[in-house]
């Protein structure tokens, strides 16, 4: 077993803690908790790691242990999703339990938590994979792509610095309240996720947002001009002038997020723009003659082993009326016939 257990079975086992040793707990509570502990394992490790602060607990009052059952009563609602163990802890504390409580958890190894967590997260170019975030979202990094995660108790926020993402929000169980706000920033503009699978795409002339589901909102990062809400099937660009409104793309040409499945899928695009696209998998050159840059190309193609795009330039050669020439050890050129 992992020597950090998940933060919600630790908020749960100080919830329990609290209950039992407010001066009101019954048989009935105390037969609740057993079947809590021996519903996994985890639970009763939960439950040993809070064992400094059962024994802070047994020292408490009994008119202060009153104090906490009352200070828990007022907030019935919060229990009842499970507040962030930070919070509880810290309304006990308010409350006049005791600092030895909040200095239990603060010292306890397993209890830790830092009130902020920034982490980088990065893909070399052809590499692609996914990260598993602790609110339980997930976010696919296609090639070459560079982000910062950072959460904390009331927040949600992944900086996109380079490449692409596919984000995919979690349910929050352990924000334990109401649901942390998730956004996502690039150098134009915070993007306001609303429950939702979407695509962002950082270039150096701006932000492409793509809606699968739900809806996200575009807020400017420098003008203060109206939020623009981007419904599911949607594109957008957000240039990097910043006093220019996001725009809507109606047919791009390169159909948004369908990387994520390993497939790109192309609608009328330039052969020097496809061109482009595949030289950000590949390590080497493809480049695109002027003869054959204007030709336009359809079509789904695989990106598996596309470090060795030559399965898929050879295509090329069997729709249009093109030659695909090699350049030294890993570049390309493709040209008219």
């Amino acid at each position: 077993m992992s020597d950090r257990l998940p933060d919600h079975i630790l908020d749960q086992a100080v919830v329990w803690a609290v209950k039992l040793e407010s001066g009101r707990a019954d048989h009935h509570d105390l037969d609740a908790c057993k079947a809590w502990r021996m519903k996994d394992s985890r639970h009763e490790a939960a439950w040993q790691a809070l064992g400094i602060i059962d024994r802070r607990f047994e020292q408490i009052p009994r008119d202060l242990a009153g104090l906490a059952h009352s200070t828990l009563e007022e907030t019935p609602e919060q229990l009842s999703r499970l507040k962030a163990r930070r919070r509880v802890v810290k309304t006990l504390i308010l409350g006049g339990l005791c600092m030895g409580l909040g200095y239990g958890i603060r010292q306890s190894p397993l209890l830790g938590s830092k009130p902020e967590v920034k982490e980088p997260h990065t893909t070399v170019k052809g590499e692609r994979r996914t990260v598993y975030l602790p609110d339980d979202s997930r976010i696919f990094l296609n090639t070459a792509s560079h982000i910062y995660v950072n959460f904390s108790e009331d927040k949600r926020e992944i900086q996109l610095i380079s490449g692409e993402i596919f984000v995919e929000t979690g349910t929050d169980i352990k924000g334990f309240g109401n649901k942390r706000p998730f956004w996502v920033t690039s150098q134009e503009a915070r993007f306001e996720a609303v429950g939702t699978r979407f695509n962002l795409r950082y270039a150096k002339t701006g932000t492409q947002i793509y809606v699968a589901q739900g809806q996200v909102n575009i807020h400017r990062l420098i003008t203060k001009k109206q939020i623009v809400p981007v419904p599911a099937g949607k594109t957008f660009m957000v240039g990097a002038d910043v006093d220019e409104a996001p725009r809507i793309q109606h047919r791009p040409s390169l159909e948004p997020g369908t990387w994520v499945k390993g497939t790109l899928v192309v609608k009328n695009m330039s052969l020097n723009r496809f061109a482009q696209e595949l030289s950000r998998y590949h390590d080497g050159t493809i480049r695109c003659g002027q003869d054959a840059s204007d030709m336009a190309i359809s079509g789904v193609f695989q990106l598996k082993n596309i470090n060795d795009p030559s399965h898929i330039l050879s295509v090329l050669t069997h729709t249009l009326d093109v030659i695909v020439e090699k350049e030294g050890t890993a570049g390309y050129r493709i040209r008219k016939k």
